[in-house]
């Protein structure tokens, strides 16, 4: 680019690729609307430097206008992530190559695994089966492991080991 008429064009064009996006500056809460985005509720503490901008329809070039640009930086980690995903579907199409023994140990793996998913099903099971006979024996009914199936990490799924059921005082 040689002039400004040209730079200006090419400028022009950056919208249409989402490089650089021409913006107006608010001054402060009261220019946005309430509900959209970057609305301060309770009138939020303003950091220094960044500005609280909305995207102009019209998009031209002049001097006295103010531009935001769209940069990602290096995305190392996503190619790193491609390339072991493309190495784990390479490994497993090829595994009729694996020497015998990997094959095996696979195997036991996948065996292993299976075992552990049917313990939790017999695990469900049981549990459901002692609850059942307890309502009806000793009411209000004895659950064996009662977070088993609440949004809890792994380990706090098994604790505590039992609980009574809590009967709701609405009756």
């Amino acid at each position: 680019m040689t002039d400004r008429v040209t730079a200006e064009n090419v400028f022009k064009l950056l919208p249409l690729s989402m490089l650089a996006i021409r913006v107006s500056k608010l001054d402060g809460a009261a220019d946005i609307p309430h509900g959209q985005p970057g609305h301060q509720h309770g009138g939020g503490k303003k950091t220094k430097g960044l500005w609280t901008v909305k995207i102009e329809q019209q998009q031209e070039a002049a001097d006295h206008f103010h531009y935001i640009w769209f940069y990602e930086g290096a995305q190392w980690r996503q190619k790193l992530y491609a390339a072991g995903a493309l190495a784990l579907v390479v490994a497993v199409v090829l595994f009729p190559l694996w020497p015998y023994t990997l094959r095996r140990g696979v195997w036991y793996l996948s065996m292993a695994c299976l075992g552990l998913l049917a313990a939790f099903f017999g695990l469900a099971v049981v549990r459901l089966l002692l609850f059942l006979v307890t309502v009806v024996a000793a009411p209000p009914g004895l659950w064996l492991y009662p977070n088993l199936f609440e949004d809890v990490g792994f380990f706090d799924s098994f604790k505590p080991l039992w609980a009574w059921r809590e009967v709701s005082c609405l009756r």
